[in-house]
């Protein structure tokens, strides 16, 4: 009687807003309503570009999806009618929230960062007219070598939005970790969309001690936020999940002490994963990983050689499942490491599976929720440029990189991919087209971002007598507009593109220009 009584259900209704990374909790959102991108953008603003020569994973490499000119770090969020995107520039660490339509700057707020610029408690929010335009981060300054870069998402909930500030360093060398004090860590603030970023009570929440720091940003649900911490242990680091109470206390907190620590009114506090470091607790790591929340659990990718799921109530280990590790720079030119540049792929829930691209890992794998066994885990080395998980549409894991994969969701079976395949390796050249930037999933379409343009393919891919070919729809050619490749996301009409050092934003203008061809499918001439 229930299955029956389903058919007449309306289906969920669909938010118009962007609030979190991927756009909600689950990291499987599909954008609402189709932008139409005509003519030049709607508004731009600067960005500060951030570069990493210093990096240790990426020893010269030009990273799968990225610009070798700038990271593409930054990822916007859509709420209220507004763009809100978090920056670090100047000694600080910004949010700015721009009007969605015509660009003009709505509030910002920044928090001094680092030592040198400790004056005290945060700063009030600031004029936005007094913001001079940004141009060069200074994220990765004074780091010498380190393992990871800096990258930048938000998580809104209701009139609530949280992120992580400060330094970006998540496990600290160990000389150095002896001498950080509270405010040369990151840490954690929550602001009030109605009050233009003003301060939540019981914010910020700071590490308890220089041991552990927070891993990325937070997601809110119920009264309850969630992050994930990292410790240092002895060249080894540790990933636990916690729960902290909102309103994390009930009165404003006096942050005025240099070494002052709110640590907000922790629930609970799970021990998930210990793990060797890659850099044996010598080398500065920068991390950035983020909890997926969906039906009361949260699903934890943690790059460290297990898949976990908790009870997002009590942080009760629901299920663990360990995966086989990809050794660090194991010297072996015929084996595409490309994985090890994963960090932003937190799980992806869709119906009963929760989906895994682990950095440390060769493959990319599926999990029944419910108890963790193996679903479907594609061949290793199959999809190692994979940098994003976009989604899945019409029965397919859509997942991008260098190239665009549709993947069979129920049985893992590559479906097709954009461009054709070609030859695996850290020395082979890269295709053409190129992924530049994490693309989105819209009203059964996929948008995928290039340098030179943004492909528009049908969300399930076309047969072709015993297999199948993406189904192009168009091309949209971004040099015209003034634009280049980057970050997407859709809410309310408008087209997102965050690149290295601008955001863009286009709008929904009427029908669909002649002048942008269909993409050429796979294997087209």
């Amino acid at each position: 009687a229930l299955l029956q009584a389903a058919r007449a259900w309306r289906p969920p209704t669909r938010p118009g807003d962007w609030p979190q990374f991927a756009g909600n909790r689950a990291r499987n959102a599909v954008a609402v309503g189709v932008p139409d991108i005509a003519g030049r953008p709607l508004w731009t603003f600067a960005l500060p570009r951030l570069r990493c020569e210093s990096d240790l994973l990426g020893g010269g490499r030009l990273r799968p999806a990225d610009d070798a000119q700038g990271l593409l770090s930054y990822h916007p969020i859509i709420v209220g009618g507004a763009a809100i995107v978090r920056v670090d520039a100047r000694e600080k660490s910004y949010v700015c929230a721009l009007d969605l339509k015509t660009g003009k700057p709505r509030w910002q707020v920044d928090f001094p960062r680092g030592a040198r610029a400790i004056e005290g408690a945060p700063l009030p929010p600031v004029a936005a007219a007094a913001a001079a335009p940004f141009q060069v981060s200074d994220a990765h300054t004074g780091l010498p070598r380190q393992l990871g870069v800096a990258r930048y998402t938000l998580s809104a909930t209701g009139p609530k939005l949280f992120a992580r500030v400060g330094n970006p360093v998540t496990l600290p060398r160990g000389r150095r970790r002896e001498r950080l004090g509270a405010k040369e860590q990151g840490w954690l603030v929550g602001l009030d969309l109605r009050t233009q970023g003003k301060l939540l009570d019981g914010f910020p929440i700071r590490p308890e001690s220089p041991e552990w720091s927070f891993a990325g940003s937070p997601i809110a649900e119920a009264g309850n936020l969630y992050v994930l911490m990292r410790r240092a242990e002895q060249g080894r680091r540790q990933l636990h999940c916690a729960c902290f109470e909102l309103p994390t206390t009930t009165s404003f907190i006096d942050d005025s002490e240099e070494n002052s620590r709110p640590t907000g009114r922790l629930k609970w506090r799970t021990k998930i994963v210990s793990a060797a470091s890659p850099g044996g607790g010598d080398i500065d790591e920068l991390s950035h990983e983020l909890l997926t929340l969906e039906s009361g659990a949260l699903y934890v990718n943690t790059h460290l050689g297990a898949i976990a799921a908790l009870s997002a109530a009590d942080g009760r280990l629901r299920w663990l499942v360990k995966y086989p590790r990809a050794a660090f720079h194991d010297g072996d030119p015929h084996h595409n490491q490309a994985h090890f540049f994963r960090d932003l792929t937190p799980c992806l829930v869709a119906k009963d599976l929760v989906i895994a691209a682990p950095s440390d890992c060769q493959q990319i794998f599926a999990l029944e929720r419910g108890n963790g066994r193996l679903a479907w885990a594609l061949p290793a080395g199959l999809g190692a440029d994979v940098m994003h998980l976009l989604g899945v549409g019409g029965g397919s894991l859509v997942a991008s990189g260098d190239f665009l994969y549709w993947i069979d969701v129920e049985t893992g079976q590559l479906q097709t991919q954009f461009p054709a395949s070609s030859a695996s390796g850290d020395s082979s050249a890269a295709p053409s087209p190129r992924g530049l930037g994490r693309g989105t999933l819209v009203d059964g379409r996929v948008y995928w971002p290039t340098r030179e343009s943004i492909y528009v393919f049908g969300q399930t891919p076309a047969r072709a007598g015993n297999g199948f070919h993406p189904a192009g729809v168009r091309e949209i050619p971004l040099a015209p507009r003034g634009a280049t490749g980057g970050n997407l996301m859709i809410a309310e009409g408008t087209l997102l593109i965050a690149t290295a050092d601008r955001l863009f934003a286009f709008a929904e203008q009427g029908p669909p220009p002649n002048r942008d061809p269909p993409p050429k499918a796979a294997g087209q001439p």
